[in-house]
């Protein structure tokens, strides 16, 4: 329940804790010296603290065209006018969808494949197995894998996301994906064992600020205003929601590109700096020695007439300026060092040779970061999944009125690693596997890329069908037989 303390002041619910970016600048580590008799020293209780960053900075770093590149005036501008001011100079400047990229490509690793469920009842019975199938099929027709893929992309890209489970007025369970982006600050409040007791919505709704407070049992809505007697803050409203627990799953964590994003400015700062250079001095340029005359008849060169032709020493030439040593280098080993930080594979079509063949260990090898950063992200997603699973049987048993059925069905959800793989080989292994007694046929048509939500069921009543047929191809070949021994016996009179 929701404690008096932050219904007589709303304003306590606002505060939330920030993200960051390294250390603060005041954060000093200091190690105390005080030797214990056994050589130990003295526990400290952990002090560091980081450097705030907003979210609206996740936002600026997806963009390409907000990055800080674009608005960094230490560049020079260059103009073809000599006394142009710095504002009528032309900046050029270019910017990278790094970011972007690399969450599209981690979300890959872990959205592509559907949830998987595993039915954790021991012996379950015919009713549990029905259930299980009407759970799953419920699930794909809800649209739940997509929302659960937008979630994990909304987290990696703001920072947190939120999935709201609400009944409407209908009486039908639906969901909503809450982001920084839409206009949502989610600030979740959580006891000492780090259990969530109270999650807020802060948000702007008629150009009132509104805060919207979940507790275990209802939704509390307070609008900002003037002469509110909680602290500048109106309770409007309350009412139950309806589920048994706080109706929402929360995931806060780092975003897909945290550990390059320093790699990433200082890429954007040197390609800008080599672009620079390119414009000032990397056009060929005219090297002349006597005295020529210039016709400008020409539109597509100037023409040269020598006025010195009995000069032996006259000459005209194009030079090209060498290029900046080392830039090029030295913008490739970032660029490297951005893909190996961030987990993630950045090439084009020219890096890929087709005229060699590249093996599939080799190909695990190279994409073997990538994999990785995908199983911590889906360990650590474990609870997301279940609180998902959870919430949505209960809010959807309880607009079927299946609640009790629903709920003696035991489901584990998880998100599962995508591994770019053969199809056709995937399911020649599990026909092997079947066949040599490795696993089970309803194993194989659980996991089978081809298996539909219901394929047990669809399963049972082939083989239903097929006893059917068999024993009518029996009973029709029966009286065959009887109809021939009719007529081959005599009749006795």
């Amino acid at each position: 329940m929701i404690s008096k303390e932050f219904l007589l002041d709303p304003t306590k619910l606002l505060y939330k804790k920030p993200f960051t970016r390294g250390a603060n600048e005041d954060y000093i580590k200091i190690f105390r010296q005080d030797v214990m008799d056994d050589t130990s020293l003295v526990a400290e209780i952990p002090s560091y603290t980081g450097k705030t960053i907003s979210q609206s900075q996740y936002l600026l770093e997806l963009d390409p065209s907000s990055h800080a590149i674009i608005y960094n005036d230490d560049l020079p501008k260059l103009s073809h006018n000599p006394n142009a001011s710095w504002d009528e100079a032309n900046a050029y400047r270019a910017s990278f969808a790094f970011q972007s990229q690399i969450a599209r490509q981690h979300g890959e690793y872990v959205n592509t494949k559907p949830m998987k469920f595993t039915l954790l009842n021991t012996n379950p019975s015919e009713g549990i197995h029905k259930t299980f199938i009407e759970i799953k099929d419920e699930w794909v027709t809800r649209n739940m894998n997509v929302k659960k893929s937008k979630f994990y992309d909304i987290q990696k890209t703001m920072g947190d996301a939120a999935m709201l489970f609400y009944f409407n007025n209908k009486g039908q369970c639906k969901t909503r994906l809450l982001s920084f982006k839409d206009g949502y600050q989610l600030i979740p409040q959580y006891d000492d064992n780090g259990e969530m007791t109270v999650f807020s919505v802060y948000y702007t709704s008629e150009k009132k600020k509104t805060l919207d407070v979940y507790d275990e049992t209802r939704r509390y809505r307070f609008i900002q205003e003037e002469g509110g007697k909680l602290n500048g803050w109106s309770l409007v409203d309350y009412v139950n929601h309806g589920f048994e627990n706080i109706p929402v799953v929360y995931k806060r964590g780092s975003v897909a590109w945290e550990d390059g994003q320093v790699l990433i400015d200082i890429y954007e700062l040197l390609y800008n700096i080599y672009l620079i250079v390119e414009k000032k001095v990397g056009f060929p340029l005219l090297y002349i020695i006597g005295k020529p005359t210039l016709d400008r008849r020409s539109d597509t060169a100037a023409m040269l007439k020598d006025a010195s032709s009995s000069d032996s020493k006259s000459d005209a030439k194009y030079l090209n300026p060498a290029e900046p040593k080392g830039f090029q280098e030295l913008l490739s080993d970032v660029f490297k060092k951005i893909q190996i930080f961030t987990s993630s594979i950045l090439v084009s079509t020219d890096e890929i040779k087709i005229t060699s063949d590249i093996s599939g260990v080799a190909m695990k090898t190279l994409r073997s970061s990538i994999y990785e950063r995908a199983q911590g992200d889906i360990r650590d997603y474990d609870e997301v999944a279940d609180k998902m699973m959870e919430l949505f049987k209960e809010g959807v048993s309880k607009e079927l009125i299946k609640y009790a059925e629903w709920s003696a069905c035991k489901v584990r959800a998880e998100y599962e690693l995508y591994v770019p793989q053969s199809e056709t080989e995937f399911v020649n292994r599990l026909v092997s596997q079947t066949q040599n007694g490795i696993i089970s046929i309803e194993t194989a048509t659980e996991i089978s890329p081809d298996s539909q939500p219901d394929e047990r069921q669809r399963l049972e009543r082939e083989k239903i069908k097929k006893i059917e047929q068999e024993e009518a191809k029996a009973n029709a070949e029966a009286e065959r037989n009887k109809k021939v021994v009719e007529q081959v016996e005599p009749k006795v009179v």
